[in-house]
């Protein structure tokens, strides 16, 4: 089987072009990955996305969400405007409050109202806001909008040059 000369020409161009630009996303991601979050976390310690480890068994009876609310607050008065979401995780028996729109949060002991772990989730700003999200949302569909497309012409022009190599003269 023969494929034309000028079909070849055509998905080589296509994919060098797409290439590139996927290239140009992955070093936008890995810069984003590395820098951003350390300039939105306003300080406060980058925390991953695993909540904190279980604590031991404890047979005491576990802290009404109030109560809760009541503790973190005594622990960081600041926090109290803050706080979108409150969540109990009873797997691991751990209040986890969270404030969606600076992407902060914050994980206590269900039993003793002890701060566990807290700080800015990187991982949750970057899958929201990355590609350039951050500087308005619309940069960022500009830039993930056409993305999957061109990872399908990636996909096709690559395999169709794959084939044309095995070609039969």
């Amino acid at each position: 089987m023969r494929h034309p000369q000028w079909l070849i020409k055509l998905a080589r161009r296509l994919h060098r072009w797409v290439g590139l630009y996927v290239i140009g996303l992955t070093l936008i991601w890995v810069i984003e990955a590395i820098a951003v979050p350390r300039v939105f976390s306003a300080g406060l310690p980058i925390i991953d996305e695993l909540p904190p480890e279980p604590t031991a068994a404890n047979t005491s009876t576990v802290l009404s969400r109030e109560q809760a609310t009541r503790i973190l607050m005594a622990h960081s008065p600041a926090v109290a405007n803050q706080i979108d979401e409150i969540a109990y995780l009873p797997l691991i028996q751990v209040y986890r409050f969270e404030n969606h729109q600076r992407f902060f949060e914050w994980f206590m002991d269900a039993h003793t109202g002890k701060v566990l772990k807290y700080g800015f989730n990187a991982g949750n700003f970057l899958q929201q806001k990355g590609f350039l999200g951050w500087l308005h949302p619309w940069v960022g569909n500009l830039i993930k909008l056409p993305s999957a497309l061109l990872t399908l012409i990636l996909v096709i022009s690559g395999f169709y040059l794959f084939v044309s190599s095995f070609r039969v003269n």
